[in-house]
């Protein structure tokens, strides 16, 4: 069992992580905060042409020069919500799922359907983070869209800070 009861977790491809990811970063860390609960981020590693063209490893890089507070959580890569919650199982009595607006519904039905079966947890909760899907223009479909069409412009403006070169670093 780990030394807290509850883990805090992130689970996606962010192929290119944006803005969007960020907000579920900075309430999840608050969420890690305020429970003093363990945090972690789990990525995807399925690399293909069309909706994952990074690697791991430099998400990874990515991530932790965008978002270095979050970059002390990130895990090994798993490539199934299953193969994460079988893990943790055993270790916590608590987990709560942190993530965007537009998975939080099928998410929570998905880790119920298996409590009891696959894993077993006394609380399972999903929580949503950032603003709905609708009312942001970021998104990595977006991103992948711009990078195929050269647009840096709009690709930069989903990405946070000042560092241009990290930007056009990711772009190219």
């Amino acid at each position: 069992m780990s030394k807290r009861d509850t883990c805090i977790f992130m689970f996606g491809r962010m192929n290119p992580v944006h803005i969007g990811h960020g907000y579920v970063f900075e309430h999840a860390l608050q969420l890690e905060k305020d429970l003093n609960a363990d945090l972690k981020l789990f990525l995807s590693a399925t690399v293909d042409d069309v909706k994952n063209p990074l690697p791991l490893e430099l998400k990874k890089y990515y991530i932790d020069g965008f978002y270095p507070d979050i970059g002390r959580v990130l895990q090994g890569s798993k490539s199934q919500l299953f193969d994460i919650m079988t893990d943790l199982d055993g270790k916590y009595h608590n987990i709560i799922f942190v993530g965007g607006s537009d998975r939080k519904d099928e998410f929570q039905q998905t880790l119920d359907r298996y409590n009891g079966s696959l894993y077993n947890f006394a609380n399972i909760s999903t929580v949503m983070a950032g603003s709905q899907r609708e009312e942001s223009v970021f998104s990595s479909t977006m991103m992948r869209n711009c990078a195929r069409n050269q647009d840096f412009d709009n690709f930069r403006l989903a990405l946070p800070g000042d560092d241009e070169v990290l930007k056009y670093k990711m772009f190219v």
